[in-house]
């Protein structure tokens, strides 16, 4: 069974890996875009 601190932890140390992917896949993707137009 997860308690909800469990919970909480895990997706504090979710989020900046996720937001750190997001911001390096949106880096990579919109200067292409600049690019073609």
């Amino acid at each position: 069974m997860f308690s909800s601190l469990m919970l909480v932890s895990l997706l504090v140390l979710t989020l900046p890996i996720m937001s750190s992917i997001f911001n390096t896949y949106k880096n990579s993707t919109f200067p292409h875009h600049v690019k073609n137009t």
